[in-house]
């Protein structure tokens, strides 16, 4: 992946593409517990971020305040940074 893009609910994008920074972004989603969202109820679905690949490919994922995160129809109890926070 060589970059996230972050569409905050305030209206603001936020672009990295510092590979560390997006790295971490991935170990967290791959290395965090996750169960499924079928049951679940959510007020809003945060932010909307998309992690895109040299080849132009793209993953969109729901990114919350707090770190957790939606991905593929599972709901990451991770510690994400609050990119739309700072």
């Amino acid at each position: 992946m060589v970059k996230l893009t972050i569409e905050c609910t305030s209206g603001e994008t936020i672009k990295i593409d510092d590979q560390k920074t997006i790295n971490k972004v991935i170990r967290e989603i791959n290395g965090s517990r996750r169960e499924g969202t079928e049951e679940m109820e959510f007020e809003d679905f945060g932010h909307r971020a998309t992690l895109e690949n040299s080849d132009g490919e793209t993953k969109t994922f729901n990114l919350f305040i707090g770190g957790k995160a939606i991905v593929s129809g599972y709901y990451i109890h991770s510690n994400i940074d609050d990119f739309c926070g700072k």
